[in-house]
């Protein structure tokens, strides 16, 4: 397994992450598994100085060796966008993404309100508050669990996503 999660500080990080992916390397991990998907074990394998790194649909966790913080990045639209063809089986949609010659995917780094430092700031959890009590009376959306030709093993609960194809 490319290394293992522990219990570690999590922090933004500090530059770009790159991961060259060619359509033999989309075969090459788990559906769904943030740890073991194609996306993570060729990352683990092309960044050696990683000791622990993970992906998930919308952010990449990773730890270099030597540290005792996780980084954080997020996940370029390609990348999102081949995790969830991989997440469902559809390779057909992963060849799109990924031409035959390869695709570099960009892992940056947050900025803005997706920062850590916001997100954990008091003004956030002020925003928040305020939306739990304005909304607290307000009728919630149904549930809807993940369809299951589409959605099976979806990491991150991103219900809804359905791959549209134009007849050939």
């Amino acid at each position: 397994m490319p290394g293992e999660k522990g219990h570690h500080q999590l922090v933004d990080a500090e530059g770009l992450l790159r991961v060259f992916m060619t359509r033999e390397d989309l075969h090459k991990g788990d559906r769904a598994l943030s740890l073991t998907c194609a996306l993570a074990i060729k990352g683990f394998g092309e960044h050696k100085e990683l000791e622990y790194f993970e992906v998930h649909r919308f952010k990449a966790h990773g730890r270099f060796k030597g540290e005792k913080v996780n980084r954080r990045w997020e996940n370029s639209s390609p990348a999102h966008h081949l995790l969830c063809c991989l997440d469902i089986g559809d390779f057909e949609g992963a060849y799109e993404i990924v031409p035959e010659e390869g695709r570099e995917f960009i892992f940056k780094v947050p900025v803005g309100r997706r920062k850590l430092d916001y997100i954990r700031s008091e003004k956030f959890k002020k925003e928040r508050e305020a939306s739990r009590i304005k909304n607290k009376n307000k009728p919630k959306r149904p549930h809807r669990g993940p369809d299951p030709k589409t959605l099976s093993g979806v990491r991150g609960g991103a219900f809804g996503f359905h791959i549209e194809r134009k007849p050939k």
